[in-house]
Order: C-alpha cells, then structure tokens, then sequence
C-alpha cells in the first residue's frame, strides 16, 4: 500500500504574533501511514497519522508517523511524552535525558528554552496552548481537557492532533 507524505496543507499553522525564533504546528489525522488501531473508539483510516503508543495501531506505524511529523521541523529531536492526563510538564532537557536512557516519560506539557528540539503535546477533544515569551526564549505546549479546564488542573489531552512547537 502507497501512502500520500504528510504535507505542510495536512498541519494547521498558528496565526500568531511571536518571535521569529518560535515555530509550531498542529498535525491532524492526514499524512501517515496508519492503517488499523483506534483513536478512544474512532477507526483509523488508512494514511492516519496516528502518533499515540497507546492504541492499537502497528508500532512501526506510530514510529514512522512520529518521523514524518519530526520532518516538518527540520529537526531531529522531539520530547515524546506518555501521556496520563494530568497537569504534569517536563522540561525538554530532562526527558530526551531520561528517555536516551530508555526511560517512558510520562506527563503531558513540554517546556524548553534551549533552541531546536520540539515540545509535543496530544490532544483529541482538547485545546492545544502553546506558548513563548515575547523574546521567543522559552516555548511550551500543553493540552488543555475539557474535563480539566472546568477544575484546577489545566493540563490533559489525548491522541487526535499534536502540537510541536520549537525555537530556533
């Protein structure tokens, strides 16, 4: 089977004003090579972009989906997170650390202000928040639930669009 290359068409680009430093993107399900597995009950379509470990989708298929989404920023490294849905952040220098040692690093916000390495969070149902400072020296992503923007905890998510965020 031949699947379409995920595109910049296939990503939705924040309109915003930041630093030129400051990049992101948010992918939809368009653009991978998924071709079973499951969003929370949803069938996946053949060429989903499925980048959750966590669903019943062939593991090479989530690794090469997670490259292609990696491709788009010219950049080699990402912090991956195991999502759990709750108000956990890492910082990205402490989870590629851990991860180079095999390590599953769960949480669901990234922050970082060290240049090209990309926050990720996952969301579904969820509002994507991504952030900087005004000089573009630190930027985050975050989900942010429905079920926890009614409480205190803010952070949460689940596994439809992504957001990757990075500095250069």
């Amino acid at each position: 089977m031949t699947f379409a290359t995920l595109e910049k068409k296939d990503c939705l680009w924040p309109q915003w004003r930041v630093s030129p430093r400051v990049h992101a993107f948010m992918t939809t399900r368009t653009g991978g090579v998924s071709t079973g597995g499951a969003y929370d009950g949803d069938t996946l379509r053949a060429g989903g972009l499925n980048l959750g470990l966590s669903t019943d989708d062939a593991l090479d298929a989530v690794h090469e989906n997670r490259r292609r989404a990696l491709a788009m920023t010219g950049l080699s490294q990402a912090a991956w997170l195991s999502q759990i849905h709750s108000a956990q952040v890492e910082d990205i220098a402490d989870v590629l650390a851990r991860r180079a040692n095999g390590e599953t690093i769960r949480a669901d916000a990234s922050v970082t202000d060290q240049p090209n390495v990309v926050c990720v969070a996952m969301t579904a149902d969820c509002l994507l928040v991504l952030f900087c400072d005004d000089e573009g020296r630190a930027v985050g992503a975050a989900p942010a639930g429905w079920r926890r923007a009614s409480s205190r905890r803010r952070a949460s998510g689940s596994r439809g669009s992504r957001a990757c965020c990075h500095r250069d």
